[in-house]
C-alpha cells in the first residue's frame, strides 16, 4: 500500500510542480527557529515518513531541517505520535525532555489532541478548514489565524504554558 501511495504521490508532484505550497509565514518562521539554540524543529504528521519528506521537498523546504519526526508510519494511532517524537528528541539530546517543553503546532483538532496526549503545549493555526474558535474548543493552549507574524509566533512558541 505504501509503495503504491508513494508512486502516486511522486507522479502527482511531478505532474503539477508548484502545486504544494507553504502557507504564508512558514518559511520565515522556520528560518527564525533554525537560528535559535534553544529550539529543535521536528515534524509530526499522520502522513508516512517518505510521503511527508516528498511533500516537504515539493514545497521548497529541505527535509533535513526537521531534525526529528514522528509519522503515521510509526503508529496507526495519531495520539501516540507525540510520545514517539518526544522519545526521539530525548534520544537526540541525550536527556529527558519534559513534555511541557514540547510544542505541537497544527491546524486540526487531531493535532491539538495529539499534543495534549503527552502534556505538550499546543498551538492551533487556522490555516485549514478549522477556525481559531474550533481549535480553542479542541483545547489548544493558543490559537492563531496564521503564521504570518514571525515575531509573535516565535514569542508564542517559547512562552506559552500548559496551564
Amino acid at each position: 500500500f505504501f509503495d503504491a501511495y508513494l508512486s502516486i504521490l511522486r507522479d502527482a508532484i511531478a505532474a503539477s510542480p508548484g502545486r504544494i505550497q507553504l502557507y504564508p509565514g512558514v518559511a520565515d518562521l522556520i528560518e527564525a527557529l533554525r537560528s535559535r539554540s534553544d529550539v529543535i524543529i521536528g515534524l509530526l504528521t499522520g502522513n508516512i515518513e517518505e510521503g511527508a519528506r516528498l511533500k516537504i521537498a515539493a514545497a521548497g523546504l529541505d527535509p533535513s531541517t526537521f531534525r526529528l519526526g514522528s509519522f503515521g508510519s510509526d503508529h496507526p494511532v495519531r495520539n501516540e505520535l507525540a510520545a514517539i517524537a518526544r522519545k526521539r528528541a530525548c534520544s537526540l539530546l541525550r536527556e529527558d525532555i519534559a513534555a511541557e517543553r514540547i510544542v505541537v503546532t497544527g491546524d486540526t483538532p487531531h493535532d491539538i489532541s495529539c499534543g495534549r496526549a503527552i502534556g505538550a503545549r499546543t498551538i492551533g493555526v487556522a490555516t485549514g478548514r478549522y477556525t481559531v474558535s474550533d481549535l480553542e474548543a479542541a483545547g489548544a493552549h493558543v490559537a492563531l489565524p496564521d503564521l504570518r507574524d514571525t515575531r509573535l509566533v516565535v514569542e508564542t512558541l517559547t512562552s506559552i504554558s500548559t496551564e
